[in-house]
């Protein structure tokens, strides 16, 4: 028998449950070049994701030059395409903004004339 609270309020709700990965057409990552991000669902099973479904990313800059933010509420992406407009670590984030809440998040560092002034992680 199931208890009840797990079917309220499942164990898995808010994991880390969708795959991101650099499309490798778009290596070497630089500024002001698109960079293609992969989002691979297999993880949430059988019934998937909930619209509407979260893009952000945080570029490094503390003035939020570069930052980016989409709500995909037609269709679940299979790929998203950013252009960053900085060099430095950026943070990628997608998440499923209801239902199991489930995301995916990657770091990832843009080459450019500003590489060597990469921030770290915990500011991110």
């Amino acid at each position: 028998m199931t208890i009840q609270t797990d079917l309220i309020a499942p164990s898995e709700i808010g994991e880390d449950r969708l795959g991101l990965s650099i499309d490798p057409s778009c290596l070497p990552m630089l500024a002001m070049n698109n960079i293609i991000i992969n989002i691979d669902y297999s993880a949430v099973g059988a019934n998937g994701v909930t619209l509407p479904i979260e893009f952000i990313v945080q570029p490094p800059s503390v003035d939020g030059i570069g930052y980016v933010r989409r709500v995909y509420r037609k269709h679940v992406p299979s790929s998203i395409v950013f252009f960053p407009i900085t060099a430095g670590r950026h943070l990628v984030l997608v998440k499923e903004c209801c239902h199991n809440l489930w995301q995916g998040r990657l770091v990832i560092d843009v080459g450019g004339d500003e590489a060597d002034k990469l921030e770290p992680l915990d500011r991110l």
